[in-house]
């Protein structure tokens, strides 16, 4: 194979804009020539040295950029969060809050719960110490 032809293709086979066929090719010439192969990696390291560095400035607008093209959303995180597997200690945690929450509910609310009756059509509020009349109608 002729050296000359490959290394005329060596800048664009290492930017990756040489074909299929063509990059195995230029593959299996550098595997088999020493001297193509130098050749190849003068061109390397005179293309990298050349490319320009971003700035500072230009990589935090970048990384910003990144980061709010790929910034879950709030629906996301809940779908992620409710997917994940509860450890057996919670559940049983809240199993027992539960329980606890049914059994004094009840108790809870007979204290709150003003009970009135009505006796010979005057209202009598219970839940008082020394029962009134109320006139509430």
């Amino acid at each position: 194979m002729d050296c000359s032809l490959i290394q005329s293709e060596l800048a664009l086979y290492h930017l990756g804009t040489v074909g299929d066929e063509e990059r195995a090719r230029i593959d299996t010439h550098l595997l088999e020539c020493n001297e193509c192969l130098r050749a190849y990696f003068a061109v390397k390291r005179h293309i990298d040295a050349e490319r320009i560095k971003p700035s500072a400035e230009l990589r935090a607008r970048l990384s910003l950029s990144v980061r709010e093209a790929f910034r879950s959303t709030t629906r996301s995180r809940v779908q992620r969060w409710l997917q994940r597997p509860i450890p057996v200690y919670q559940g049983i945690a809240a199993a027992a809050m539960a329980l606890i929450f049914a059994l004094a509910a009840p108790l809870l609310a007979k204290g709150s719960v003003r009970t009135q009756l009505k006796a010979g059509g005057v209202q009598i509020d219970t839940a008082r110490a020394h029962p009134e009349k109320l006139d509430l109608l």
